[in-house]
């Protein structure tokens, strides 16, 4: 374990969401802030486009809202995970392994996009 491992382990947030390690030669790790964006998968459509690297690559969608959010864009949350789940399943063969977390399971008082 690595200092930075062990440093996050005394002092997260909440549990671990992405049960697997990332493969050994991952280089690029990408992490997307998502709130009401129905439309997630015009970004993956994007990023599954662009040159494939030599490394390995994770995107990483976080959905979460703010306190207080209006149903429409919590409605919006919940299509754009549905969203991503199909297209991760119609796109097996992308270039880039993607993982969709939930931020309604993670909520932290005061943390918003900030969270991601």
């Amino acid at each position: 374990m690595g200092f930075a491992s062990s440093w996050l382990k005394d002092r997260a947030l909440f549990p671990e969401l992405i049960k697997e390690a990332p493969s050994a030669d991952t280089g690029i790790i990408v992490v997307v802030p998502s709130f009401d964006e129905p439309g997630i998968t015009g970004l993956l459509d994007s990023l599954a486009s662009c040159v494939e690297p030599a490394c390995n690559v994770e995107v990483i969608v976080i959905v979460n809202a703010p306190d207080g959010a209006d149903v429409q864009s919590l409605k919006n949350n919940r299509i754009s995970i549905i969203n991503s789940e199909i297209w991760k399943k119609e796109h097996s063969d992308c270039f880039f392994d993607l993982y969709v977390i939930d931020g309604s399971s993670i909520r932290s008082a005061g943390w918003s996009v900030g969270l991601a």
